[in-house]
């Protein structure tokens, strides 16, 4: 249960980074693909 919760989470702080990358148009320091390494590793 916890672990769905913290994957939900994560999935939702990739999809809110992507958007707001999107719509300042400027490269973020964490990357996605950093996030979804980090919330692997959470798991």
């Amino acid at each position: 249960m916890l672990t769905l919760l913290l994957l939900i989470f994560c999935k939702t702080i990739i999809h809110l980074l992507i958007l707001f990358r999107m719509f300042l148009k400027i490269p973020l320091i964490f990357d996605s693909n950093l996030f979804h390494f980090f919330c692997y590793n959470l798991l």
